[in-house]
């Protein structure tokens, strides 16, 4: 199942999977990180190096679960954050 997490804090269910998200939302606004996460550029706080070659970020709204860059899109991400 796939959910939305509002800027406050909101869990929301949605009927689209990441892939199809990743598809409709605009790419400079969203990033795919992982198998699990699409971040908004407006939502990364920070990104701190983590092991195995994959980044860790602070969100916001804060996240229970530990947002990683998957190590194979962090240089691709760092190009994004960075834009």
């Amino acid at each position: 199942m796939t959910f939305l997490v509002t800027k406050e804090g909101q869990h929301l269910p949605i009927d689209f999977s990441l892939d199809k998200l990743t598809s409709l939302l605009d790419p400079t606004d969203f990033f795919r990180i992982s198998r699990q996460f699409l971040v908004s550029f407006q939502s990364v706080q920070a990104a701190h190096v983590y092991f195995k070659g994959k980044l860790k970020l602070d969100v916001l709204p804060k996240s229970k679960l530990e947002v990683l860059v998957s190590s194979d899109r962090v240089t691709d991400f760092k190009e994004w954050l960075g834009r």
